[in-house]
């Protein structure tokens, strides 16, 4: 069985690796660490892959910067744009309730199937 475990790990090995050299960072954590001008660059490059032309999008002179959320702690960030609140009611409008439930049932099925 030790080498059922090593030869089941390989896989693993490789997407680590994979990991590691080819995701980029966050440009979100970036930003936190002051590191904007990185930041800039992968979000230039994720537009350039998803089809949108990042001289558009990030213009000459861009500033990526984080917001402060306003937490009374005062040391947590926001986001890149203005925050909106989130409601869990949302999920069961007209527009969301039948995808949530059908995800619901899903979900459902898989648990009761994996776990008995």
């Amino acid at each position: 069985w030790r080498w059922f475990v090593v030869i089941v790990a390989i896989p693993c090995l490789f997407s680590l690796l994979a990991g590691y050299f080819f995701v980029p960072e966050s440009p979100r954590w970036l930003a936190t660490k002051g590191r904007n001008e990185e930041a800039l660059e992968i979000l230039k490059h994720a537009a350039a892959v998803n089809g949108k032309d990042p001289n558009i999008l990030f213009p000459q002179g861009c500033i990526i910067g984080l917001v402060r959320s306003g937490d009374s702690r005062g040391d947590d960030y926001g986001s890149f744009i203005e925050e909106k609140s989130a409601d869990y009611r949302i999920l069961f409008t007209s527009k969301w309730r039948k995808i949530t439930l059908l995800l619901m049932v899903v979900w459902f099925v898989f648990a009761m199937g994996y776990y008995g």
